[in-house]
């Protein structure tokens, strides 16, 4: 139904593929717990890994425990290094009910959406930790899915009313218009193209992966078609509703 998506996804996937890293299992201990805090650094800013690097270096780090980041000393460390005290504040709240609950009924508790810690969070952590079925949305996918004519392309087929995608990101019914959007995408075009044994129909969350390497401006991601996009560099631009007359 969107060939032209699969065939954007088919280049960005043999052009990004050497830099994911994606876990067929999904991650335990520390690392869900040093997930769950990048989740929240992330919202906003970029150097997220150079940030956790940081505390890890403090000599008053610990581990990534929930042990250590519900005192006030853990609470402490975070404000010195992340500077926002609602991130500090949510970091430490939920530290506190993951020692009170248990790791494992936390994000139980989070899949049910009986904690609430932002939509974009949510989805972002789940999918860092293996929930590949989950798709966070971040700020250059309304430009991205624009300039490539793809949400257009969307509209017309499904007749989606197109209201639902004009109020920002930070609305959440727009935010989930959105996710429902490239959900859809991904299940209704990508069935059989793999990164290595995983459909990307059934896995949407390695499409973001790959989407994020070409569009954001961050770590570990190369900003082709982000606030400014480069025509030139893009590997798509054939593809593209914008790429294709800039080079007219």
């Amino acid at each position: 139904m969107f060939d032209d998506f699969r065939k954007m996804i088919s280049v960005l996937l043999e052009e990004y593929k050497d830099s994911l890293d994606v876990k067929k299992t999904k991650k335990t201990g520390d690392e869900v717990f040093r997930a769950f805090v990048s989740s929240i650094v992330t919202q906003g800013r970029t150097g997220v890994e150079t940030t956790l690097q940081k505390i890890e270096r403090d000599p008053k780090f610990k581990r990534w425990k929930p042990e250590y980041f519900s005192t006030e000393s853990g609470k402490r460390l975070l404000r010195l290094y992340i500077g926002h005290q609602r991130k500090v504040d949510t970091i430490h709240k939920e530290s506190k009910r993951m020692l009170n609950s248990g790791l494992k009924k936390w994000i139980d508790d989070l899949l049910k959406d009986e904690i609430d810690i932002g939509l974009k969070t949510k989805d972002d952590f789940l999918k860092e930790i293996g929930f590949l079925d989950h798709f966070p949305i971040d700020r250059y996918y309304p430009p991205f899915l624009a300039r490539t004519g793809l949400l257009s392309q969307f509209l017309s087929i499904t007749k989606t009313d197109p209201g639902k995608f004009m109020r920002g990101l930070g609305d959440p019914e727009c935010y989930e218009s959105y996710k429902s959007l490239m959900i859809q995408l991904c299940r209704d075009s990508l069935e059989g193209l793999k990164y290595h044994d995983l459909d990307l129909s059934k896995n949407p969350g390695i499409v973001d992966m790959i989407i994020w390497r070409h569009c954001a401006r961050a770590e570990e991601a190369f900003n082709v078609c982000g606030k400014e996009p480069n025509c030139l560099r893009c590997k798509i631009r054939d593809f593209c509703r914008y790429g294709s007359r800039k080079q007219l």
